[in-house]
């Protein structure tokens, strides 16, 4: 990963391309659309949208390159619940960075006061790699906050394996160009690329706004042995950043961790198995 630094998209023209993009597929899934809020916090202004419910709040944390709208499926599915999602500052989405995240303890100082500037006290938090990610690190340094973590396919317990990462993502963004047929064929094994919308949006992403927030390192032993929260760990037996025997060997130091490897999945499993995932969240309940 490179040096942590202050991310921007290349261009404004590029943003604005992006948030039209993004803004469309909003619209189509949600006509009358959550609450979206802009929280400040000493790392910029962080957009997060709620939907309004009953119980301990939820709050979902994507993946590098994703916004809020990546959990358009899960909010669904748990309609009722008091929901939020994040668009993770430093990445793409509406928030915005002002100042560098130097480390993991930034990042966790990051969400705890965009948490804070929500009115949340404490939450479920729900994330899938660099979101797992996230989660993780604030359950190991600020415990208070975190109700369960629910994490998917999740970096912090396994090193990124960054060549197969890159090839494992590389035939999805060429797949949001290719021609309809090809697409079709190449989404009977990469169900994503059966709305490339999605995959347009991901590749412009790729393209126009270099990630610069600090690499999602493995924690420690001794702190994943220190969290206290109710976890769930989900496991794509096929990941390619992070394998999946690591994954599983290091979560299983988690006291009471429940651990689920999903056989045959690889690492869009948040997408491909939205029903599985849900049903794990049992101890958002």
């Amino acid at each position: 990963m490179p040096k942590p630094g202050i991310a921007e998209w290349r261009t404004e023209a590029a943003r604005d391309r992006f948030i039209e993009m993004e803004d469309e597929l909003w619209l189509e899934r949600w006509p009358d659309p959550p609450a979206a809020l802009d929280v400040d916090s000493y790392a910029g202004t962080t957009r997060v949208y709620r939907w309004p419910g009953t119980g301990e709040p939820i709050v979902f944390l994507h993946g590098m390159g994703g916004t809020g709208l990546t959990w358009s499926a899960y909010v669904e599915r748990l309609a009722g619940r008091e929901m939020y999602a994040i668009d993770t500052i430093g990445d793409v989405g509406h928030s915005r960075q002002r100042m560098v995240i130097e480390d993991a303890a930034g990042l966790a100082r990051w969400l705890d006061e965009t948490l804070t500037g929500a009115g949340i006290e404490r939450a479920h938090l729900v994330g899938t790699s660099y979101g797992g990610y996230l989660a993780l690190n604030l359950g190991v340094r600020v415990p208070e906050r975190v109700a369960s973590l629910t994490l998917i396919d999740s970096g912090g317990l396994a090193p990124v394996r960054l060549g197969r990462f890159l090839l494992w993502g590389l035939p999805m963004l060429l797949g949001a160009v290719a021609p309809a047929p090809i697409r079709r064929r190449l989404a009977r094994r990469r169900p994503m690329l059966e709305d490339s919308r999605i995959m347009r949006m991901a590749l412009h992403a790729q393209m126009n706004h270099p990630f610069k927030l600090p690499g999602p390192a493995p924690v420690t032993d001794d702190e994943l042995r220190s969290v206290t929260a109710p976890t769930v760990v989900i496991v794509a037996e096929r990941s390619a950043p992070f394998a999946s025997r690591v994954q599983v060997e290091r979560a299983g130091l988690i006291p009471n961790a429940d651990i689920d490897v999903i056989r045959g999945a690889s690492h869009e499993v948040s997408w491909t198995h939205v029903d599985r995932c849900v049903a794990r969240m049992e101890r958002c309940r």
